[in-house]
């Protein structure tokens, strides 16, 4: 969704008051990335690498 368009401007503050934290707005970001996708495939891979020790 395109942060300058009114229907992300109608969401904005919904979604900003109600998360515990800071909102970040990233240009340049590809289509479909998944941040949460990542992070978990970075969690895995670190616990993997822990079992492994």
């Amino acid at each position: 969704m395109e942060r300058d368009s009114p229907a992300y401007q109608a969401i904005v503050r919904m979604r900003a008051d109600h998360i515990p934290g800071v909102v970040l707005l990233v240009d340049g970001v590809e289509p479909g990335h998944d941040s949460a996708a990542a992070m978990a495939a970075r969690m895995r891979a670190a616990a993997q690498a822990a079992r492994t020790r």
